[in-house]
Parts: structure tokens; sequence; C-alpha cells
């Protein structure tokens, strides 16, 4: 949806739109080079935290957050690494300007530079996964031969 769109959407629910001007830093997030831009200065501002899950097999290194429900096992985790509310990560090397966020799956699979946005499920990539940017539902695997 262009934003524009969106705009209009808001406008026929009968919302008021309106203004202001910035005298900060502001990032134009219009393209997916863009989107993975804006992660990875956002992600350099994080303060780690660990309110999930993460067992003794799993490697922290780096400002790592890893939310409420989360859930991480035998995996290596190299920051700054975001990892959203209910999402598990298993057996997988997730490094650095990674944003994983809510309710995701990934099994068996390597990322890098990527933002993966919601319910994501993601089986056995044995490459890394680099430079992406993956919306709601989506699903990535390996097909067996």
């Amino acid at each position: 949806m262009e934003i524009t769109d969106a705009i209009q959407e808001v406008l026929i629910e009968g919302y008021q739109i309106g203004y202001f001007m910035m005298e900060e830093h502001w990032l134009d997030v219009g393209t997916p080079e863009d989107l993975l831009y804006a992660n990875k200065k956002q992600l350099t501002t994080i303060t780690p935290r660990i309110e999930g899950g993460v067992d003794e097999k799993t490697i922290v290194k780096g400002n790592i957050i890893i939310e409420k429900g989360a859930r991480v096992v035998n995996s290596v985790l190299e920051g700054p690494v975001y990892i959203g509310k209910d999402t598990i990560i298993q057996d997988s090397i997730i490094k650095e300007n990674t944003c994983i966020r809510n309710e995701c799956r990934i099994i068996g699979s390597k990322i890098i530079d990527s933002l993966i946005i919601s319910e994501v499920n993601m089986y056995h990539l044995k490459e890394f996964l680099s430079n992406c940017n993956l919306g709601n539902n989506s699903v990535v695997k390996i097909k067996s031969k």
C-alpha cells in the first residue's frame, strides 16, 4: 500500500490527519533498501534485555533484545539483534542488524542484515538469508528432493 492510499483509508474511516514540522533527522522508508537502512539505524540504539527464554546451549553476543514469550534454543545470536514476542529461534544463527518480529518460527536457518515481519516461518536455510525484508505470514523453506 502506498502512503497516499493509507492516508485515504484513514480519512475514509473518519480520522483527522495533521502535520508538524520536524527539526531532527527523518528517514524516508519508501523502498526495501530504505527499510533495511532504517532497521540497521534503529538497532544501533537498542538497550540489551532478555525477557524471553534462552537455553544453556545458545550463545549470545552483543546487544540483543529478546521479548517476553520468545524462546531461543541451541542457537547463536550476534547483535545487534531484536527477537519479538512469542518467536521461536531453534538451531539457527542470527547475526547483526536483524530484526525478527512477533510470532515467527525460525528453525535450522541463518539470517543476517534482515527485517523479518510478524508470523514468518523459516525452515532449514543452510546459506545465510541476507539483506531481506519478509512480510507477514511468509514461509521460507528448502524443498526436499
